[in-house]
C-alpha cells in the first residue's frame, strides 16, 4: 500500500473533513483517508495507481488547495469554495446521523 500526504489550506471543521473524505473515497483504489484538522493534513492510503496531482486537483476543486499553492484572488476563491464544501459536508453528516 502507498500513501499520499498533503497539507492543505481552509480546513476548518468536521464538515470540511466530511466533504474531503467523501470526494477522495470516490477513487476506487483508495483504502483509507485520514484527516488531521489541527495540522490541516490529509493522508490517503491507496493501492495501484493514484497521482498526487490528481488528489491535489480534487482538493483544490473543493476549495482546499495544497498549502502555499494559491494566493491573491485564487486564495479568496478557494476560501469561498471551502465554505460551500464545508456546508455540504455538515449537511451530509447530519443526514447520516438521522
Amino acid at each position: 500500500m502507498q500513501t499520499i500526504d498533503i497539507t492543505i489550506d481552509n480546513l476548518k471543521c468536521g464538515g470540511c473533513a466530511a466533504s474531503i473524505r467523501k470526494a477522495i473515497e470516490k477513487f476506487s483504489n483508495v483504502r483509507k483517508v485520514e484527516i488531521d484538522r489541527e495540522k490541516e493534513n490529509v493522508k490517503i492510503a491507496y493501492e495501484g495507481e493514484l497521482s498526487r496531482e490528481t488528489i491535489a486537483q480534487t482538493l483544490l476543486s473543493l476549495g482546499y488547495p495544497e498549502k502555499g499553492t494559491v494566493d491573491g484572488l485564487s486564495a479568496i476563491g478557494s476560501n469561498l469554495k471551502s465554505y460551500v464544501s464545508c456546508a455540504l459536508g455538515r449537511l451530509s453528516n447530519e443526514k447520516s446521523v438521522q
